[in-house]
Formats: C-alpha cells, structure tokens, sequence
C-alpha cells in the first residue's frame, strides 16, 4: 500500500474515532444508553490511538534515509551526468523496473564535468528524473540527490 493511502485511512479512522468520542458523549447523557454510549466511546478512543501508531509506523518507514535528515553538509548544486542508476530492496540489487518492492531504495552515480563520482541515494520522484547519460543540474546533500533537473543545453554543452 503507498503511503499516501495509509495516511488517508489512518486519517479517516482518526476523525471518525472524534466522531465517535463525541457522539458517546452525547448518547452518554441519556440514562438507558450509559453503557452503549461507553462502549462506543472506548471504542473511539482504541480507534484513534491505533491511527496515531499506524501513521507514526508508516511515517517512520517512508521518511527519507537517515543519513539525508542528519546531514550537516552544505546543498552543493553542480552540473552533472547520470552515469549509472538503480533500485535496491535493501539487500538486493534489482535491475527490473516492474519488479514489485515493498520499500525500494534508489541509487544514482553521477557524474561531474570534471570526471568526480558520485553515488547518491534519492527518493522516486528524482529517480524518475534521472536518465541514463542524461545532463542536468543536481543538488546534492552529502550522499542525498534532492533533485536533479535534465537539461538539453547541458547535455550539449558537455556533449558536443
């Protein structure tokens, strides 16, 4: 399931649990329903508490690597080629684009006019970006690529 879906579920499931704490605390002030209403209301709460450790779990799993957040090196912006790039299942290299991963890592080796390289681990969206043999400006954060943006101009620039 994609992140964003479990934060639209764990979301729902949140505010219905309100829903359902505020609704037994309504039903609570009629007499013949006090014991429904505290079923309903206990139940609300275990329903909020379980969205908070669902979305905190998932958020922790999707969040970028580590090494990107603790980062204390500076953003450099430079030209670059993509030399090389993959996807990894933590253990595995995988070289199949439609091979089906959990929690896929992704890895680019790029290239600077003037011959320096470096591997890079970034999230989908850059990766998608990123073409073999491509040009174009990358923005680097110790061994995190933030973005990468092709550019023709570049790629004959360097290319011809």
């Amino acid at each position: 399931m994609k992140p964003q879906h479990v934060y639209i579920f764990t979301g729902a499931g949140f505010v219905f649990g309100i829903f359902l704490v505020i609704i037994s605390n309504v039903v609570h002030e009629v007499s013949a329903l006090k014991m429904i209403a505290g079923a309903v209301k206990a139940f609300g709460v275990l329903l909020i508490l379980a969205a908070v450790l669902v979305a905190s779990i998932s958020a922790y799993k999707h969040r970028p690597s580590f090494h990107s957040l603790s980062s204390t090196h500076p953003v450099r912006t430079f030209d670059a080629k993509v030399f090389r790039r993959w996807r990894s299942d933590g253990a595995n290299l995988l070289t199949s684009e439609d091979t089906q991963v959990e929690d896929p890592q992704y890895w680019v080796v790029l290239v600077t006019p003037s011959g320096e390289r470096i591997e890079v681990e970034t999230v989908e969206a850059v990766y998608g970006e990123c073409i073999e043999e491509s040009w174009g400006e990358a923005s680097v954060r110790g061994s995190w690529l933030g973005s990468f943006n092709r550019s023709v101009e570049l790629y004959r620039k360097y290319e011809s």
